[in-house]
């Protein structure tokens, strides 16, 4: 064991371990756009239902810090 620690070997023993995990890596990377594909294939063959355009359903407004924020009703709501 002792010879993974001497000046000529080390150099080899930290690129094998670099060439390891890159090729974990790799693997790995390779494996989730498999997946990804696959997922992307079951999506497509589902049938299509109506698409019917989304509206949102509150909308956001600027407002100067001085203004009252106020209710629908118009009742300004109080910080306590």
């Amino acid at each position: 064991m002792d010879w993974l620690f001497e000046a000529n070997t080390s150099l080899y023993v930290a690129l094998f371990v670099t060439l390891w995990l890159w090729i974990g890596l790799f693997s790995y990377l390779w494996r989730v756009d498999r997946r990804s594909q696959d997922i992307q294939r079951r999506i497509d063959s589902l049938p299509v239902v109506d698409q019917q355009v989304i509206t949102p359903q509150a909308t956001l407004e600027l407002r100067k810090p001085d203004q009252a924020v106020t209710t629908p009703d118009r009742q300004p709501i109080r910080d306590t």
